[in-house]
């Protein structure tokens, strides 16, 4: 991941946090209250800077209005763009100002609710933004906070229409759950515990790892997610799980065709359209892969021969991190160029390709 450099003025005296004198009797040791102001000092600084972050941004979503949000990895900020103008090539990147200091860690991951809204969480803290109007808004469903442990560590999140939010607890290794918290209810478990790979309901199910893709809502109601970049799962709402594709084998061949036969490489990232297709990111291969209704996989943009004869596909990413459909067929993708963080716009056969980036937009078929 590349360094970032701080933001000018983005260390910021944290607010609401009163000063205690340190633990009585212990001389040197400071009070808790005192440790915690220094801490909440040093995470308001993180603000525009990746210094403190283990994960690079994750995420890009379309408004209702067809706006594009993402979050630039070299400088840490949410970008915008007029989604309709970037097809035609007529685009400028906009930053959106950050959220009130002390309120929010740096921006890490970017999702679109059930119901259109956009929605980004810090890594650091956990709080939750709505993104409106060119700016950031606290979310509070129901009038109260959501639970501390959302968004934490660059974790999944999902936001239903009722305010109802979804997200991954994990700990390496060791335990993988989907969790829940209704507006006014206290959190819940849908499904998971023990680190593993098993369909079911509830406790019966296993997951192995979901920190690394996405949570993406169906027509229907339900949650695709990538699980251990080796398969998609779903997630419906009364806990039961289902392997819709992958295979435990290691990342496999490029191939599409019939789920059965198809070969993915590291999967990532998820979306999908109002048809019920899955567009997936193929982190392995550095493509992206849809599958359609029918189960039929194919690779977006299609696939070429390189020098060795074996299958590659044509329109290719970096380090693709977030993937969204607009309603208007097309994809954006985020992806973590070498040159910059990347919003990359293609039309769903994947022939014509646009690419933004804070400093300029550049067009090209890879």
């Amino acid at each position: 991941m590349r360094p970032s450099p701080h933001r000018s003025g983005s260390a910021r005296t944290p607010v609401g946090i009163t000063r205690i004198p340190g633990i009585p009797g212990i001389p040197g040791i400071p009070g808790i209250p005192e440790v915690l102001v220094a801490a909440a000092a040093a995470v308001s600084a993180w603000w525009g800077s990746s210094a403190a972050i283990a994960h690079p941004p994750a995420g890009i979503a379309v408004h209702p209005d067809g706006r594009v949000t993402w979050i630039d990895g070299g400088s840490w900020r949410l970008m915008s763009v007029d989604g309709a103008a970037a097809a035609t090539g007529d685009s400028v990147v906009e930053p959106i100002p950050p959220p009130a200091a002390g309120s929010a860690g740096p921006p890490h991951r970017v999702v679109r609710g059930r119901d259109g809204r956009v929605f980004i969480a810090d890594e650091a803290i956990g709080t939750i933004h709505e993104v409106r109007g060119g700016r950031l808004e606290p979310w509070l469903p129901g009038g109260e906070p959501p639970s501390g442990s959302i968004g934490r560590d660059g974790h999944p999140f999902a936001i239903d229409t009722d305010g109802t939010v979804w997200w991954v607890e994990q700990v390496p290794g060791l335990s993988c759950r989907v969790m829940r918290k209704r507006p006014g209810q206290p959190p819940e478990i849908v499904a998971g515990g023990a680190v593993g790979h098993a369909d079911g309901t509830g406790a019966a199910a296993r997951f192995t790892s979901l920190h690394e893709g996405s949570m993406a809502w169906t027509p229907d109601g339900a949650l695709v997610v990538s699980d251990g970049r080796r398969w998609l799962r779903r997630i419906d709402p009364d806990g039961s799980v289902r392997t819709i594709a992958g295979t435990a084998s290691e990342p496999g061949q490029l191939r599409d065709g019939p789920l059965g036969e198809a070969g993915f490489g590291s999967l990532g990232a998820v979306a999908v359209d109002e048809d019920g297709a899955i567009v997936v990111v193929d982190a392995g291969h550095g493509c992206l892969r849809r599958i359609d209704a029918a189960g039929v996989v194919r690779t977006i943009g299609g696939l070429e021969s390189d020098d060795r004869g074996q299958p590659r596909p044509r329109v290719r990413f970096a380090a693709p991190a977030g993937v969204a459909v607009d309603g208007r067929g097309g994809i954006w993708v985020l992806d973590h160029a070498d040159a910059g963080t990347e919003a990359v716009r293609l039309t769903g056969d994947g022939h014509r390709v646009r690419r933004i980036r804070f400093g300029g937009p550049q067009d090209g078929p890879k």
